[in-house]
């Protein structure tokens, strides 16, 4: 998922990641950052895979574990990421290691890489797109969602074109007018509460189709009604004014 900052790629992976990954566990959460590396989210991913809320149907299993050039680790035992990350040399390694966290974490796991722009290191970036090829070669049943901040995948995973084979790539556009007007009608009508519809186009407006705006601008414009004296049915003008003004801030 690539697009602008603030179009919503990080809520709509993680809806879809919620809804993709069984009921057995939760999705495994990783972000990129400007201190991260390759080794260090994939040894993340693998310290998730061992935390990972069970059922009661399951609770009986053995204790889950891994191992790796090694290692051995366990549910409920501390796992230093960085003694694991400093052992993954190849995008091979990584891949194995993945495969054990795909067989292992659930039926059906899913990770959110959020954030993989911020990943400084183009090689970095680049070794991803060659794991992906390898996980998709090898039929690794891990589905990764990917969200960054960009033109396009090109631009984000670089070169090794064949991995794109392995993506479904989407492009979040800006929210178009009426999915904007949406948002406000759909957040006022959970507290019963209407909206001048002229101020619904003014957030709409100055939203300039990214949700994240919207949301703000809402939300303070709700603390204000709430904070009235007199309990409104409508917002107005001056609940808008009072709540941009508070955002801004």
């Amino acid at each position: 998922l690539y697009g602008h900052r603030g179009v919503g790629k990080s809520s709509l992976a993680a809806t879809a990641a919620y809804q993709y990954q069984s009921s057995d566990a939760e999705p495994i959460l990783v972000s990129g950052s400007p201190d991260e590396t390759f080794n260090s989210i994939i040894a993340n991913i693998a310290a998730q895979a061992l935390n990972r809320a069970k059922t009661e149907a399951v609770i009986t299993q053995t204790s889950l574990s891994m191992e790796f050039r090694g290692l051995k680790w366990s549910t409920g035992q501390e796992v230093s990421t960085i003694d694991l990350a400093n052992q993954i040399k190849t995008v091979g390694d990584a891949t194995e290691l993945l495969k054990q966290v795909a067989a292992k974490h659930s039926k059906k796991p899913a990770v959110v890489l959020d954030e993989f722009d911020t990943i400084p290191n183009q090689t970095d970036r680049s070794r991803f797109a060659a794991l992906l090829k390898q996980m998709g070669d090898q039929g690794i049943g891990l589905k990764f969602f990917i969200t960054g901040v960009g033109e396009s995948c090109d631009e984000l995973l670089g070169a090794h074109q064949s991995a794109h084979r392995q993506l479904a790539t989407i492009e979040l556009q800006r929210l178009p007018w009426e999915a904007r007007r949406e948002i406000v009608d759909d957040a006022l009508g959970a507290f019963d509460l209407n909206i001048d519809d002229n101020v619904n186009w003014r957030i709409a407006i100055i939203s300039d189709g990214f949700p994240y705006y919207i949301h703000l601008i809402v939300e303070k414009m709700l603390w204000e009604a709430f904070a009235a004296k007199d309990a409104p049915t409508t917002l107005s003008w001056e609940h808008f004014y009072a709540g941009l003004r508070v955002a801004i801030e």
